[in-house]
């Protein structure tokens, strides 16, 4: 009986280790391809404006499309295997 419950328990974790995996594999794959959609309109060179802390519109300069370019590289380069 104790060696079913172990067994029993072995395969409950294992199920849910799994499922963990598998959920971190959709996250990175949604975060990969918003990255991807980020880094077109990037590239495509239309003006992006963001939101400040205020909740007033800001167009982002050259240095912010810069940074928020190499931010977006980096998230394909990490979620996107």
């Amino acid at each position: 009986m104790l060696a079913e419950r172990k067994k029993k328990d072995d395969l409950a974790q294992k199920a849910q280790t799994v499922a963990e995996q598998e959920r971190l594999a959709k996250l990175r794959s949604d975060n990969c391809d918003r990255a991807k959609l980020a880094k077109k309109s990037m590239d495509s060179g239309i003006r992006i404006a963001k939101t400040n802390a205020a909740g007033e519109r800001e167009v982002l300069d050259d240095a912010g499309r810069s940074a928020e370019s190499q931010r977006i590289q980096s998230v394909i380069e990490s979620d996107c295997k």
